[in-house]
């Protein structure tokens, strides 16, 4: 009996790690998660991050994550504004279905792309004002928006 459920234990156990999840979460921003970008660290491909109304000072990036973020009352009162860096950050294969949806990105310092860095991706960005960003490479540039690749 024991040689049995040492051989069913690890085979539950692979079977349960491997399986895809069954449905997509929504976490939401503050009332869930304190920031936009822990929302975004505990997501999966599939889940939605949906923000409330306010001026969020931090950079997000949606780190390889098939995601969608957005906010629940539009850019007009949802707005990125970090302390310090870009305002949102998309690298490393990140396909059409990671979304960035209803904020005003603004304040954004980088030396490319203040406002949003794409490389290597192609997230789909809708209803976002891009606004008051800079870049300091002035020979490369993108103070707004900058994509690579």
């Amino acid at each position: 009996m024991r040689h049995l459920i040492g051989m069913i234990v690890p085979f539950a156990l692979a079977l349960c790690c491997s399986a895809e999840r069954a449905h997509a979460d929504v976490r939401s921003v503050p009332q869930g998660y304190p920031t936009i970008q822990s929302a975004i660290d505990v997501s999966f491909n599939g889940d939605t991050v949906e923000v409330a109304p306010g001026l969020w000072q931090e950079s997000i990036n949606f780190g390889g994550r098939a995601i969608t973020v957005r906010s629940t009352d539009g850019a007009e009162v949802t707005v990125i504004d970090p302390a310090a860096g870009r305002c949102f950050t998309v690298t490393g294969q990140e396909p059409a279905a990671a979304r960035l949806e209803g904020f005003t990105l603004r304040g954004g310092n980088a030396s490319q792309g203040g406002g949003v860095y794409i490389e290597a991706s192609s997230p789909t960005i809708v209803n976002c004002v891009i606004t008051g960003n800079t870049a300091t490479d002035y020979n490369s540039g993108g103070g707004g928006v900058f994509v690579a690749s």
